[in-house]
């Protein structure tokens, strides 16, 4: 190993910016309160094994910082 960077921030569940805010937020907690039955159909997949025993959280925004940096030091910053 030649060099170990910070751990690279969660994976998340985006919705479009055209959604209600209403709406986003009711499947946030939906998806909140059913998340054993989510996590374990993300686990039947075989390449998924990796969300086994995981949970889900609410994202903090600024801990997705670095992947924008990232992003505008490629010239994807319009992406974002």
């Amino acid at each position: 190993m030649i060099f170990k960077g910070p751990l690279l921030p969660n994976d998340v569940f985006v919705a479009s910016n055209q959604l209600a805010s209403s709406f986003i937020e009711d499947m946030r907690s939906r998806m909140i309160q059913h998340q054993d039955k989510l996590i374990q159909s993300l686990v039947a997949a075989k390449a998924n094994q990796k969300y086994k025993g995981g949970k889900l959280i609410t994202a903090n925004d600024a801990d997705y910082n670095m992947i924008r940096e990232v992003y505008q030091k490629i010239g994807q910053g319009n992406f974002l």
